[in-house]
């Protein structure tokens, strides 16, 4: 919701797709890529964030900067759970769960790698 929406092979796309990335020998391209997993107990448009950074009273619609988002997307990575973190591994990306739990967006094998 809070990026501007941009053309993938010429078609809109208003959703952002994040994955694991990590160099290996064995796989044709060079690199092994991995789709992040949202939580299961979230809902459709649910919005996720990172443990410590939540936006709390702030206007969650104002769009990011293209800059701004890169310098973000520059400390996504994997910790050694396969969940996604910024900056630090206990930061990791995720939601409050219907039931006041906390869960996190995660990949099944790709841990201690880039999030691209």
């Amino acid at each position: 919701m809070n990026l501007k929406p941009s053309k993938m092979r010429g078609i809109k796309s208003e959703a952002m797709l994040l994955a694991a990335e990590r160099e290996s020998e064995q796989a044709e391209s060079g690199f092994e890529v991995e789709v992040v997993r949202p939580p299961r107990e979230g809902e459709a448009g649910q919005q996720v964030e990172f443990k410590g950074y939540e936006r709390g009273g702030e206007d969650t619609t104002k769009r990011l900067k293209k800059k701004d988002w890169e310098e973000i997307a520059e400390l996504l990575r994997t910790n050694e759970a396969g969940e996604v973190c910024f900056k630090e591994a206990e930061s990791t990306l995720g939601l409050t769960s219907p039931g006041g739990i906390r869960v996190t967006c995660q990949v099944k094998t790709l841990t201690n790698s880039k999030v691209r």
